[in-house]
């Protein structure tokens, strides 16, 4: 069941995979991804990188131009001003899979999408996550 990892400096990268699985990259233009179900990312560094795939994961984008990319179903994502992040909307488990339906990017402005904040995408719609 999952695994920890961390990569620290300019131009890490680094992966976790499995179910509840935790990552960090800290350093300018780093990258990472955390697959598995309910799975947890974080990058932070200007221009750095993150995507979370399964199911409930979350992302932080935190730093400036960073991109927080939540690709599967009921993920959800956060960032810090002038981060972007990328949300995915999918159907109910079809016996096969969790059908695709949308993705949308947006820019943490501070107004319309607030920092520290998590959102979703719902019925096609951003949305902030109620806890």
């Amino acid at each position: 069941y999952g695994s920890a990892n961390s990569a620290t400096g300019d131009r890490s990268a680094n992966s976790a995979t499995g179910n509840r699985s935790a990552n960090s990259a800290t350093g300018d233009r780093s990258a990472n991804s955390a697959t598995g179900d309910r799975s947890a990312n974080s990058a932070t560094g200007y221009g750095s990188a993150n995507i979370s795939t399964g199911v409930e994961c979350t992302n932080n984008a935190a730093g400036e131009a960073n991109i927080a990319v939540a690709w599967g179903k009921n993920n959800k994502c956060k960032g810090s001003i002038g981060s972007f992040l990328v949300l995915s909307e999918w159907g109910e488990w079809d016996g096969n899979k969790y059908p695709f339906i949308c993705a949308k990017m947006v820019v943490v402005d501070g107004e319309k999408i607030k920092a520290d904040t998590f959102y979703l995408l719902k019925d096609g719609e951003i949305v902030e996550e109620k806890e």
